[in-house]
């Protein structure tokens, strides 16, 4: 059955300034998880101030512009101007027109009510207006095609208890007609939902805010349940790992079913490029470099100074919490989310 990976990343608020320092790097590091774990399309969330093109265009001159490309979204949210971004291999998951609509979209008006969208909130002058972003691709010579959609919905206490807002943000996604068509969708994107984020489970945050979505009333399989993706709030001495990933937020939807024949997903989960930074022995002893050698290093080292660099030689680290702390100050507050699609 074929098969392509896709990931998802909250970069956590990439401005200019951050891209003028470590552009390079930063961009470099992205590639680097997307290369070794082949993925073939991504979207990111967390990009500011304009930057969606810039970044997105660096990461393409990393990986091959003759084989990739990337689109940005339109600054959304007031005051707020966060873009998301595609990244996308244009062999493996080309672009996709379907009839009647663009490649991608971000407006999302109700049928036969002139003015009126479905609801992110679709208010223009406010700044958790983050109405979803989508793209459409081909999945490779299938034939078979689906909408992908970004979201980064409201947090969880804004102007609503227990969530209502984000609530109701996924109740519109599940009404929006598009989403219905192709050969499944998929939702990504950071929803802040705190454990327990099962929508299977009864009484659940999960259940209170997916279930429009999600689970038996819902058109959608959440892919993911119990993952701490957003990482504790700041470096400390002597951090472990089980103590540096702090909540639930970033997950992966799937509309499988089709009457053309639809998709399926497989092994989601966090992809800790944090851990991969890690030096390690391996069963002879020797020492093995990282995963991701130097390129988490070398976002610190221009970030930081060359002095500051806590990773060796090699670009690798000894101790999780000198990664940890490289990773949350200067790349995210967020770690990638992968996971197959198989068509």
């Amino acid at each position: 059955m074929p098969q392509v990976n896709v990931m998802y990343w909250n970069l956590g608020g990439v401005d200019q300034q951050r891209l003028a320092l470590a552009g390079a790097s930063y961009s470099s590091l992205i590639a680097s998880v997307m290369r070794a774990s082949n993925i073939a399309v991504a979207g990111f969330s967390g990009v500011l101030a304009g930057q969606g093109g810039v970044l997105g265009q660096q990461v393409v001159n990393h990986l091959g512009q003759t084989t990739w490309n990337q689109q940005a979204s339109p600054q959304l949210g007031q005051g707020r101007n966060e873009q998301y971004l595609f990244v996308w291999n244009l062999q493996a998951v080309p672009a996709y027109k379907p009839p009647g609509l663009e490649y991608w979209l971000w407006q999302y008006p109700r049928p036969g009510q002139q003015g009126q969208y479905f609801g992110f909130p679709r208010q223009q002058d406010q700044s958790p207006d983050m109405p979803p972003f989508t793209m459409f691709f081909k999945l490779g010579n299938s034939g078979k095609w689906i909408p992908v959609a970004i979201l980064h919905a409201p947090s969880w206490q804004l102007g609503q208890p227990n969530g209502q807002g984000i609530a109701m943000a996924l109740a519109s996604f599940a009404q929006i007609p598009t989403f219905d068509l192709g050969n499944g969708a998929m939702l990504m994107g950071t929803f802040n939902v705190p454990a327990i984020d099962n929508v299977n489970a009864p009484g659940s945050n999960g259940a209170n805010v997916f279930g429009g979505l999600a689970g038996a009333q819902g058109k959608y399989d959440q892919e993911m349940n119990n993952h701490r993706t957003a990482l504790a709030g700041a470096p400390i001495v002597a951090i472990a790992d089980e103590e540096a990933y702090a909540q639930t937020s970033d997950n992966f939807f799937l509309r499988r079913n089709s009457p053309q024949g639809g998709i399926g997903g497989s092994d989601p989960g966090i992809l800790n490029v944090i851990s991969a930074s890690l030096g390690i022995l391996d069963d002879q002893g020797n020492w093995q470099a990282a995963r991701f050698r130097p390129a988490l290093a070398y976002v610190e080292e221009v970030s930081a100074g060359r002095q500051n660099v806590a990773a060796g030689d090699d670009g690798s680290y000894d101790a999780f919490d000198d990664a940890f702390a490289a990773y949350r100050l200067y790349v995210s507050d967020h770690v990638p989310i992968v996971m197959t699609i198989n068509y």
